[in-house]
């Protein structure tokens, strides 16, 4: 199979879907009919192309600290942030209640790479000591489990690592979203479309297929910038046209 996609593509797909997963999320009613529904599901390929990349990433980047830290960095930004924008957003639109802007991405990819950098650790250590990294990733694991990927991305990033480079990778990350399919279909049968989508994880799966291996072009803040900011406009905007 001839492979086609760069890093750098893979980035850009995600990142515009990840803008029109946004948009529709925050300003659903400027769209027409369903086509926010179609936005949200087209966007489920952004979080396995970020997660499958970010394991990639710390394989191949040379200083594996500063990748870490400068993702640490972005979330503890993100964080601040987003405290600012729903503080303002509450003040300024006299809101009765508070309502806090908790997207980080951010907190979940660095969360994930360290665990992958424990694991590398593990293989360095030897009897005992092998239980310091183990006791560091149980932790990270329980951590990972509150922030906003939850179980589905702590469990992509496992899987990432555990399978990096073997063939059957992608047999192991399509069971969970199957048997999500399978339960949805069972008990909301007409409704499945409506109620759930992140079963729709699966789309990832020929993206990810035709990955090269190569970087292409470089990529390397953009990102940084680019998700806060588009993050904090829709969510401001969301409020500011809605109670107009």
């Amino acid at each position: 199979m001839k492979k086609y996609f760069t890093a750098f593509d893979l980035k850009v797909l995600a990142v515009t879907l990840m803008f029109l997963d946004h948009f529709a999320k925050y300003l659903p009613s400027y769209l027409p009919e369903n086509l926010d529904l179609i936005f949200r599901y087209a966007a489920r390929i952004v979080a396995p192309i970020f997660f499958f990349l970010a394991v990639e990433s710390y394989f191949h980047t040379k200083n594996k600290k500063k990748y870490i830290i400068r993702l640490y960095l972005a979330a503890a930004i993100m964080a601040v942030g987003n405290l600012i924008m729903s503080l303002l957003v509450t003040n300024e639109f006299k809101l009765s209640y508070y309502v806090y802007l908790g997207q980080n991405i951010f907190l979940t990819i660095a969360i994930g790479v360290s665990i992958v950098a424990c694991f590398e650790w593990v293989k360095k250590m030897s009897g005992y000591n092998k239980l310091i990294p183990l006791f560091v990733i149980y932790l990270l694991s329980i951590a990972g489990l509150f922030v906003e990927s939850s179980i589905f991305g702590l469990v992509m990033f496992y899987i990432f690592y555990f399978f990096r480079g073997k063939k059957y990778l992608f047999v192991v990350y399509s069971i969970l979203p199957i048997l999500m399919l399978i339960w949805q279909l069972i008990f909301y049968q007409n409704s499945f479309w409506i109620h759930d989508y992140r079963w729709f994880v699966l789309s990832a799966i020929p993206f990810l297929l035709l990955y090269n291996g190569k970087r292409g072009r470089s990529f390397k803040y953009f990102f940084y910038i680019f998700y806060p900011i588009h993050i904090w406009i829709l969510y401001y905007l969301s409020y500011a046209l809605l109670l107009k």
